[in-house]
């Protein structure tokens, strides 16, 4: 079995008649690298050949790149473990060229899997024993000013002006993965005799040689791309003519999230092991700046968010909006709800005795009690209007008890306006009607482009409307029929026959909720 290195391949002799390869230092043969599983593979001997069996591996396992399970090995194979390559060699093979290792070049191109961990102090580890002083000085340098730095453009800049200021590249690229559909898209252009600045979305690089570098984690340099075998002569690197170039990924914990990609259009071999080990190193560090600052960028959007979403649900309603993803929040939709209207009545003359600041005191009060109230049963505050409030069940989030929910708010907001007003905390007591109604309606964003509400549109919120002020007695709540349809026999009702609502061209059925008055 041959493991490519840098001068050579190292031979390792198959002399059990089992063997397992892995992660783990348990392994007859231990491959320590991230994409190999702690027990990846098992060699079974069979007559004169070894049989390979993936151990169900996380990255899988490949015979002259084909997925397999489990297959008999000839003389030459190619094995890839994850993105680590092995060949299997078989003397006693009759197809065995004593010579065949000169097939594999492994001096013209260098190719190994990087983490942020192992390799981190693998490379550190090489680069201080050629140097150790501009080592240290370097990796000192760009862990203190890219950890330092909040804002990500600035990291990004500052990471492809410390890449200009100690490799001698004609171009370079920091590109990072998409969230969603993981292609890399480039962020930041720098060539040699030009100011840093943005990269478009044509953006001319290696796409062969940087999707190899994401797709494997590996870094790759090559001393001349347009003769390198694994790049398949891809066509964005023979169209720009690219001789020496260098990739290496970007790891975040587990994942790639970039890359950085330097390439020489003018000369071969310009760039060396030790500069793909120093740009390797630097990745590393870049990785952990840029994401935390993601991190810090995502925390402040987060709470940004949570902020106003607070202000028109409950908590529980917030976490299931941020825990579902905000990419359709807000989208104007149509779905079935229960709109609850309550209303004080009587106020404008109570009003008219106070001084405006006691007004609105007795208001605040009054509207936290019963917002805490829909909120305890996962409603939504739509808006306040004068002395009223209209809450929304059944929307962001689907209930399918949004009736049931709407109708025991309504208990509780009534139940606790009684015992508001029984221990005296207003200057009089207050009297509440409440409208409750279902069916389908527009529910979203609404407004302008200055100013967007969440909001419910439709007939449903119309008639809950004229159920509160055209027919409901202080202290009733009234339900239309849909609503009364949705709770079935759960709450105890009355009805009231067949009603003509004002605005509302067909008579509508409605129904009160009767109360226990405690």
């Amino acid at each position: 079995m041959e493991i490519p290195e840098k001068d050579h391949p190292r031979r390792l002799p198959l002399l059990q008649p089992e063997l397992w390869v892995g992660r783990s230092e348990e392994c007859d043969i231990v491959l320590p690298f991230p994409q190999i599983s702690r027990r990846h593979a098992r060699l079974v001997r069979e007559g004169e050949h070894y049989r390979i069996e993936d151990l169900k591996s996380a990255n899988g396992l490949k015979v002259n790149q084909k997925s397999v399970e489990r297959q008999l090995l000839q003389d030459g194979d190619e094995l890839a473990l994850g993105s680590f390559r092995l060949f299997y060699r078989n003397p006693s093979s009759p197809n065995h060229s004593p010579d065949s290792e000169q097939e594999y070049d492994f001096q013209n191109t260098i190719s190994f899997p990087v983490s942020s961990g192992l390799f981190a102090q693998e490379a550190l580890l090489r680069l201080a024993e050629k140097d150790a002083a501009a080592t240290v000085q370097i990796i000192f340098k760009a862990a203190k000013s890219l950890l330092a730095s909040k804002n990500l453009s600035h990291i990004l800049s500052r990471v492809m002006d410390l890449v200009f200021d100690h490799l001698q590249a004609e171009r370079g690229l920091l590109m990072l993965c998409s969230r969603t559909s993981r292609e890399p898209v480039p962020y930041i252009v720098k060539h040699r005799e030009s100011p840093l600045s943005p990269a478009s979305d044509n953006a001319r690089y290696s796409r062969t040689i940087v999707n190899q570098v994401i797709r494997e984690g590996v870094a790759t340099l090559s001393s001349n791309a347009m003769k390198d075998e694994r790049f398949d002569f891809g066509a964005s690197v023979v169209s720009q003519q690219i001789r020496s170039c260098m990739c290496v990924p970007l790891w975040d914990e587990e994942k790639v999230i970039g890359a950085i990609y330097l390439d020489s259009r003018s000369q071969e071999n310009a760039f060396q092991e030790k500069d793909l080990e120093l740009l390797s190193t630097i990745g590393v560090i870049s990785a952990v700046a840029i994401s935390q600052s993601q991190l810090r960028e995502e925390m402040e959007k987060e709470r940004n968010i949570r902020e106003q979403l607070q202000r028109y649900h409950s908590p529980a309603v917030v976490n299931s909006i941020l825990d579902s993803g905000l990419e359709s929040f807000g989208l104007g939709e149509e779905k079935e709800i229960s709109i609850l209207v309550a209303d004080l009545t009587g106020f404008t003359p109570l009003s008219e005795k106070q001084k405006p600041t006691e007004v609105a005191n007795i208001l605040n009060t009054f509207f936290t009690a019963m917002t805490e109230i829909i909120f305890q049963y996962e409603g939504t505050l739509d808006k306040y209007i004068g002395d009223a409030v209209m809450a929304v069940f059944g929307a962001p989030i689907d209930q399918e008890d949004h009736a049931a929910r709407a109708v025991r708010a309504a208990l509780e907001m009534c139940h606790t306006l009684r015992e508001m007003n029984r221990i005296g905390i207003f200057p009089e007591p207050l009297h509440m009607r409440i409208g409750i109604n279902s069916g389908k309606a527009i529910v979203g964003d609404i407004g302008s482009e200055r100013r967007l509400e969440y909001t419910v549109l439709g007939s449903p919120v119309n008639v809950a409307f004229r159920l509160e002020s055209g027919m409901a007695r202080p202290g009733d709540i009234l339900i239309g029929e849909r609503t009364r349809n949705h709770i079935g026999d759960c709450f105890a009702t009355e009805d009231l026959g067949l009603a003509n609502l004002k605005g509302i061209r067909a008579p509508l059925r409605v129904f009160r909720v009767l109360q226990k008055h405690s």
